[in-house]
């Protein structure tokens, strides 16, 4: 016998229930369809842990099945927004590290590589490896004898990115990619649960987020003006990083549109915010996320 054995939709349903969670805005043929056709039992179910439970009975308290669909719907909106903010965060970290080695008179772009290569043996192995298999970068591999930190940068992903940051930033004395260098792994935590559209909107607040910020950290939750406190819970730290580096280094047309962007995440999350007025954590959260966006404008 299974530990948890597969369920039809009607037994589904009727978990749901039994865990305390109510149909006051959809009938159980609205929620079985919605199980078979928009979103499966596990990753739906699994923002139930934005609610409370009363110990006695082990039920959730005032959770619909509303709420879950509305949550899974407002995490797709603020999944797609902080992957932009990523991405844009990876092109100015780019950017940055080709400006400081490009004014370095003593680098000439290849050295950097072998000194990568030396330090870090196997990422850059496995970053060969992915770029001489590259079925878009093929033409660039192939007509190089030797590969120049420009190139090897079209290759790296995020955390190989990091890995060079992390290498140059021993070598020099440079506020700014210095900046990078300490803070661009938590944003890498960020790209890589987007990047997997893993569920976002849970935990913020549980005893297994919790987390010690650096003072780096807590010196940037000052300057933002947020209680320093907030940067104990791991994803809202990698968050308040996240837009830090964005106003930062990125132009001020692209904070605007991004702003832009969030606002429309922002109407997203308010369409439904009375079904929120008794829970104090996703009141506390869409509050930062608001504050957050405000921030570059």
């Amino acid at each position: 016998m299974k530990e948890k054995p597969k369920l039809t939709f009607d037994e589904l349903v009727r978990l749901l229930t039994e865990k305390g969670i109510t149909f006051n805005y959809h009938s159980a043929e609205e929620a079985k369809k919605i199980l078979a056709e928009r979103n499966y039992y596990y990753r739906l179910a699994s923002y139930r842990k934005n609610f409370k439970k009363n110990l006695s009975t082990n039920k959730y308290l005032n959770c619909d099945f509303k709420h879950l669909v509305d949550l899974s719907s407002i995490d797709v909106y603020l999944r797609e927004y902080l992957y932009a903010l990523c991405l844009d965060i990876e092109h100015a970290a780019k950017t940055k590290l080709m400006k400081l080695l490009t004014l370095n008179k003593n680098e000439d772009g290849y050295s950097i590589v072998k000194e990568f290569e030396q330090e870090y043996p196997k990422s850059f192995s496995s970053l060969m490896f992915r770029f001489s298999g590259s079925h878009y970068h093929s033409d660039m591999f192939t007509k190089r004898k030797e590969i120049s930190i420009w190139v090897l940068l079209e290759n790296a992903d995020f955390g190989q990115l990091t890995m060079m940051i992390e290498l140059y930033s021993l070598k020099v004395n440079n506020k700014d990619i210095a900046l990078f260098d300490r803070h661009l792994k938590f944003v890498k935590n960020i790209r890589n649960t987007t990047a997997h559209n893993n569920i976002f909107i849970i935990n913020f607040f549980h005893k297994s987020n919790r987390m010690h910020p650096s003072t780096s950290s807590v010196s940037i939750a000052r300057e933002m003006k947020i209680d320093k406190r907030t940067m104990n819970s791991k994803k809202l730290h990698d968050m308040i990083i996240l837009f830090y580096l964005h106003k930062k280094y990125c132009s001020p047309e692209l904070n605007s549109r991004r702003h832009q962007e969030g606002n429309r995440v922002l109407d997203r999350i308010c369409r439904e915010k009375e079904l929120y007025s008794k829970n104090e954590p996703l009141k506390t959260f869409f509050k930062l996320v608001n504050f957050l966006v405000d921030s570059l404008n």
